[in-house]
């Protein structure tokens, strides 16, 4: 299943959906796919500290985080 499929099942229109990802390829497909689904990318680049990181959580209302793993 698409990243854009699968969001259609998971996610509604206008949720606010989380990328945190260093600079990498991946970052535009899940920016491009979000919105695609008609719903807000909410970028945080991976060196935010965690104290950022919960603070953009609450204040957007985040649905949904994509979480960039270690290749």
């Amino acid at each position: 299943m698409s990243l854009a499929g699968w969001l259609k099942k998971n996610v509604k229109e206008g949720d606010n959906i989380g990328i945190y990802s260093s600079n990498r390829w991946e970052w535009v497909v899940a920016n491009l796919a979000i919105q695609t689904v008609r719903c807000s990318p909410i970028p945080i680049h991976n060196t935010c500290s965690q104290e950022d990181l919960v603070h953009i959580i609450k204040e957007t209302d985040m649905k949904t985080i994509f979480i960039a793993g270690e290749k």
